[in-house]
């Protein structure tokens, strides 16, 4: 017997206004900007062309927006089920703050989040390794959702840029020291997760949503 290849779509919710400012928003939120709206009304676009019918969303309320805003745009009413696991890492004190902010003001930990974060710890911060395994338990779970068609259509993930990256790291048994060796995750972007017969590959990586509009 042939193993199913199921697929995901992971993706980081619209543009927001502290993207712009260079916040870092973490467990708090912005609203989404026009530009943000518009990368929406883009996801909507290719749920239809890939047959999307089933969403999983983080619990932040800029992700669940762009979930909608897409869902009404693709007109195939997607189900959207919230799942905690795919909320962005908790950054606790540094919310709020730029990463100068951070560096001023927690330069070892800083230090430690950029050139080390397979040790990275700070006080009210979730570590990376808790981090990882949280991202890799959300795309475990999203995979053994899918129903035991021979040929499923993709699943999308609508989530954060820091825990697309972590998922696809993880389920590829690479380590948080990896974290900061791949590209960025853009909004405007999907990154295509691949499980056949339990082992996990990468197909696509941040690759524009709409191939005629920018990436954030």
């Amino acid at each position: 017997m042939t193993d199913v290849s199921k697929r995901l779509f992971a993706v980081r919710h619209g543009q927001t206004e502290w993207n712009l400012l260079g916040r870092i928003q973490g467990t708090l939120d912005a609203p989404l900007t026009a530009r943000g709206e518009r990368q929406a009304e883009d996801l909507g676009d290719l749920i239809r062309r890939h047959g999307i019918s089933r969403m999983r969303v983080s619990p932040a309320p800029r992700a669940l927006r762009t979930a909608e805003i897409a869902a009404a745009r693709s007109g195939r009413n997607p189900s959207i089920t919230v799942d905690e696991g795919l909320r962005e890492m908790d950054l606790g004190p540094w919310q709020g703050l730029t990463f100068a902010d951070v560096a001023a003001r927690f330069p070892q930990e800083s230090k430690a989040f950029w050139e080390a974060p397979q040790d990275f710890e700070a006080e009210g911060v979730e570590s990376f390794a808790a981090f990882f395994t949280r991202a890799r338990q959300a795309a475990s779970q999203a995979v053994a959702a899918f129903p035991d068609d021979a040929d499923p259509e993709p699943l999308l993930l609508v989530t954060h840029s820091l825990t697309v990256k972590a998922a696809a790291l993880s389920v590829t048994g690479h380590s948080p020291a990896a974290m900061w060796n791949t590209e960025e995750i853009p909004s405007g972007t999907f990154t295509e997760l691949v499980s056949t017969g339990g082992r996990w590959t990468v197909a696509q990586w941040a690759s524009p949503i709409n191939p005629a509009g920018a990436p954030e």
